[in-house]
């Protein structure tokens, strides 16, 4: 059975990937959002990736559940890179995709 930290190993190298593909001069900025986002809803993530392992959650719920937080990602790193509040808030949406979909790879067969 998969590991909540498989979880977040699928999750870091997916948010590079997202970076490489959506914003290649700052990838680092990127991951570093991704991963504090993760950081900020790790108590969350680890119950509802856990349900979503046992079949006690669908996809669906996971994902509606992590787009609930999506408050907490504040995008910091982005923002003092100079992006646009349009392109981070795209972004802000790639990234929870990202993290949807890393769980999803993750935990579901």
């Amino acid at each position: 059975m998969a590991s909540f930290t498989d979880f977040l190993n699928v999750l870091k190298d997916d948010l590079l990937e997202l970076g490489k593909q959506q914003l290649q001069e700052h990838v680092d900025a990127l991951l570093k959002d991704g991963q504090d986002f993760a950081k900020e809803v790790e108590e969350d993530l680890k119950q509802w990736t856990q349900q979503l392992a046992a079949g006690e959650m669908s996809s669906a719920g996971f994902e509606m559940a992590v787009r609930g937080k999506a408050e907490l990602a504040k995008m910091e790193a982005l923002k003092q890179a100079g992006l646009a509040a349009i392109r981070i808030d795209k972004l802000k949406q790639g990234i929870l995709e990202t993290v949807v979909n890393a769980a999803t790879k993750t935990f579901l067969p």
